[in-house]
């Protein structure tokens, strides 16, 4: 049992019932917010629509003492809205198997495309 995660009419579940009856997780509000600003981490256990969602208000930063494994079973998607920087100290290795590789640079007249087979 976690203290304050019992719900009743003063704590309320974060998310609306019973239209997020399959919806579960932390919410917390931010300090001194505006009472819309929340860290929270989500699961939605809806058969076929399972999902965990995490989201940060502001920074979110993780931290690995050592390795760091993601394996994603079909697409992958990654929008950065601003700057992105990746530094490695070692080697990199960047292997399309199937299909093709396409590097487009806007504004600086470089494409590179190379088919795979």
């Amino acid at each position: 049992l976690v203290m304050g995660s019992l719900y009743n009419s003063q704590n309320t579940p974060p998310w609306s019932l019973p239209a997020n009856k399959t919806q579960s997780g932390f919410l917390t509000r931010s300090a001194k917010g505006d009472g819309g600003t929340a860290n929270f981490f989500r699961f939605e256990d809806k058969a076929g629509a399972e999902q965990v969602i995490m989201h940060a208000e502001r920074n979110m930063d993780t931290e690995i003492e050592l390795d760091e494994t993601h394996d994603v079973g079909n697409n992958r998607s990654v929008t950065v809205g601003g700057k992105n920087t990746e530094i490695i100290q070692n080697d990199a290795l960047l292997k399309v198997e199937q299909g093709s590789l396409t590097i487009t640079v806007d504004k600086q007249s470089i494409d590179i495309t190379a088919m795979t087979g």
